[in-house]
């Protein structure tokens, strides 16, 4: 990409063409980062085509292509520092009234719902150290109005969120990063 970005702790893949007189060397990829400077050998992908793949980046990072004796230009990662959920696990402990048991699976698996009464925690893991979090629960039923729970932090990249289920309820949930930028999505 002309302007490659990447998420935080995200990963990118860096392609390049080259044009001119046959390749007959190896394609070197070469980052900096201060005073620091690595190369390493490009995966070929077609006829002048070259890639390289940079791992879990969390700050910017200055590259260019090399062969032999020539260079590209220095080039940036830009580091987007955009939190991301990574991940939320459902804990669903239902009133003592039921006697079922407590569930415990990851939010997608299987549908958010219980018994009037049961108690929701939900863990929200994302790429990046979190300031906070509000989750809003809009009520389906017409009737009841929509309420807010603040998240409490839970190490560094996590929020959990606790409430008592008692209406059904489309649930949305806002991350933001020790930087207040809020999640995207």
């Amino acid at each position: 990409p002309a302007r490659p970005q990447v998420i935080y702790g995200g990963d990118a893949t860096i392609n390049v063409a080259i044009s001119g007189a046959p390749i007959r060397k190896s394609v070197r990829f070469a980052t900096r980062q201060g005073d620091r400077t690595q190369e390493v050998d490009c995966f070929h992908g077609g006829t002048a085509h070259f890639a390289q793949r940079i791992e879990r980046v969390t700050e910017p990072v200055d590259f260019c292509f090399r062969v032999g004796r020539a260079r590209s230009r220095w080039h940036r990662v830009e580091v987007l520092l955009r939190p991301v959920v990574e991940s939320a696990e459902v804990r669903l402990t239902p009133p003592p009234y039921s006697r079922r048991p407590e569930r415990t699976f990851a939010l997608g698996a299987e549908p958010l719902s219980g018994l009037r009464g049961s108690k929701v925690e939900m863990l929200v893991h994302s790429n990046r150290p979190l300031g906070h979090g509000t989750m809003t629960l809009s009520p389906t039923d017409g009737i009841s109005a929509a309420r807010t729970i603040e998240g409490e932090g839970r190490g560094l990249k996590g929020t959990t969120f606790r409430w008592t289920l008692d209406v059904s309820a489309l649930v949305k949930v806002q991350i933001r990063d020790i930087h207040g930028t809020p999640a995207r999505e």
